[in-house]
């Protein structure tokens, strides 16, 4: 919620009479519910009775009462509902750094098993097509990178790239290529073969067990942190990737619908780091002319114009710009979703 500067400018204000009682004005005044995973030769009467030998041990601070007050386990980190697209221009925190860094992504929504299972198809996809097109082809970063991930119970599709051969408002354009016009071609070309290669590659990073104590305490930590659901979530996505459901065409529609929608914004986050000093943002004009030089269609051009007005620029990445935002769009419900949709089902 806060920015490294925010953080920064805070130490100034630290005494070691405030550090010391930071724990408990922070933390341990809050209700609070114990949250533990064992693992191992243990049965389950002695594990319960190790965890609550532990608990009943911990030594509250003198200043510290502990509270019986109920309350709510908040499960995920709120997360500023973006109503639509959003571009931060800040200048490379690293001094003397050569390079511009471009990140652009775009954000779905709450999470799904459904949701999962497509984005995480297109982020592979994706990756291979931003890395031919952008690092290889046209050499425009060291660092090309491009996925899947989620903030959160928020999933989105995301690409990176960095160095210095092009400006980052010149890179943001190159990336709308791949999103425009790359990957639709891709998507309608592609196999049945090629689909079903991907859909392994998903299907065995579900199956793979963990081998290492450390793999086995993250495979298990994300349903125990929810209290104990979502055990089966991988399952679930299991069912939906061997179903008759994932088709080349409903990744199209899900493609259509988060990067290249028949009407209105894309909800686009784009963070600009430059080198040296924060340009001036291009015109209109300006902004077409590179559309063009990098590849974007023209029929992608004036939405694209249109939804780059309508943005929002911030020239800081803080907490007051999420406090804007926030006061706009809210945030994302908390709900978690870890079962198939009964319109799947």
């Amino acid at each position: 919620a806060h920015s490294r500067a925010e953080t920064l400018a805070a130490l100034d204000d630290v005494t070691l009479t405030g550090a010391a009682s930071s724990v408990g004005d922070l933390l341990l005044r809050l209700p609070m519910q114990l949250t533990a995973l064992a693992m191992g030769n243990l049965d389950q009467d002695t594990a319960q009775y190790i965890v609550n030998h532990v608990a009943q041990g911990l030594e509250l601070p003198p200043n510290v009462t502990y509270t019986h007050e109920q309350g709510e386990v908040r499960q995920n980190v709120p997360i500023v509902r973006v109503t639509g697209p959003v571009e931060v221009r800040i200048q490379n925190p690293r001094e003397n750094d050569p390079n511009d860094v471009t990140v652009v992504t775009l954000l779905n929504g709450v999470s799904t098993i459904e949701s999962q299972v497509l984005l995480g198809l297109l982020g592979r996809i994706l990756r291979v097509v931003t890395y031919n097109e952008l690092r290889t082809a046209r050499q425009l970063g060291y660092v090309v990178e491009a996925g899947y991930g989620y903030l959160s119970n928020v999933d989105y599709l995301t690409v990176i790239v960095q160095g210095t051969a092009l400006g980052a408002d010149d890179v943001e354009q190159a990336i709308e290529a791949v999103f425009t016009k790359l990957m639709v071609k891709k998507l309608k070309h592609l196999t049945q073969e090629e689909l079903d290669s991907y859909k392994d590659a998903v299907v065995q990073g579900l199956v793979e067990p963990p081998v290492t104590p450390s793999s086995e305490v993250s495979h298990f930590w994300y349903s125990v942190k929810l209290g104990g659901r979502c055990f089966y979530y991988r399952g679930q996505m299991l069912r939906y990737l061997n179903s008759t459901l994932v088709t080349k065409e409903k990744l199209m529609e899900a493609w259509q619908g988060l990067a290249v929608p028949a009407a209105g914004h894309r909800r686009k986050v784009t963070i600009k780091y430059f080198a040296n000093k924060v340009p001036r943002r291009p015109d209109d004009m300006e902004t077409r002319r590179s559309m063009a030089k990098q590849g974007v269609p023209a029929e992608a051009t004036f939405r694209l114009l249109s939804e780059r007005s309508a943005a929002k620029v911030f020239d800081r990445a803080d907490s007051s710009a999420r406090r804007k935002l926030a006061a706009e769009g809210g945030y994302y419900p908390n709900d978690i979703h870890c079962h198939l949709s009964a319109a799947t089902l």
